[in-house]
């Protein structure tokens, strides 16, 4: 039987790249999808649901107030571009709420679909793009940031919460984190392991 663990923050990392946080917060989650699709007992694919739930609202909140701000202001059609993956993402947090509330198989099997079609972009073109505008010291900067904003972000989905602006979102995320500890209290997760 799995080791399960109650949601903790990861452990601030404290080297690698802002491109290696986004790619080993994708892997997680594919990771843990692969092994909820393995799972034949219902206690541990709840854990891996309720992991799954969690390890999607961190990313994409993190993202949404570290990464896209750069990408408005750095990339070429920047605002145009931020506004896409922000869409996906609120299509995301949609469906993950509803999952969350009904935990039909078929929509978290929609979820991760969404999911990697939105992921194979950022990994093929955002992340490049992003490598290539950064200098160390910035990549570092928002590696480091993203480390921080993980221990402050929501840990459920909130399609309703601000998404246009970094420090709006951050303080709406502030604001619900309590509320997601309360919902999180009776849950169970499995264990999350990061690569560095």
């Amino acid at each position: 039987m799995q080791t399960a663990t109650k949601p903790l923050p990861s452990a601030l990392q404290t080297k690698g790249s802002i491109s290696k946080r986004i790619i080993s917060d994708h892997k997680v989650i594919f990771h843990l999808y692969d092994r909820y699709q393995d799972a034949t007992d219902p206690n541990l694919r709840e854990k891996i649901e309720n992991t799954i739930i969690r390890e999607i609202a961190v990313h994409s909140a993190v993202e949404e107030i570290v990464v896209y701000p750069v990408i408005e202001k750095n990339f070429e059609n920047g605002k145009a571009q931020a506004d896409k993956l922000r869409a996906e993402h609120l299509q995301v947090k949609k469906d993950l709420q509803n999952f969350d509330a009904k935990r039909e198989t078929t929509l978290l099997s929609k979820i991760i679909g969404e999911l990697r079609g939105h992921v194979d972009y950022e990994e093929q073109q955002e992340i490049p793009q992003l490598k290539a505008k950064l200098t160390t010291e910035e990549d570092q900067s928002l590696a480091a940031q993203w480390d921080k904003t993980r221990l402050t972000v929501p840990t459920r989905p909130h399609p309703l919460a601000p998404d246009q602006s970094g420090i709006t979102e951050a303080t709406a995320g502030m604001l619900a984190k309590p509320l997601d500890a309360i919902m999180n209290a009776t849950r169970e997760f499995v264990e999350v392991v990061r690569e560095e």
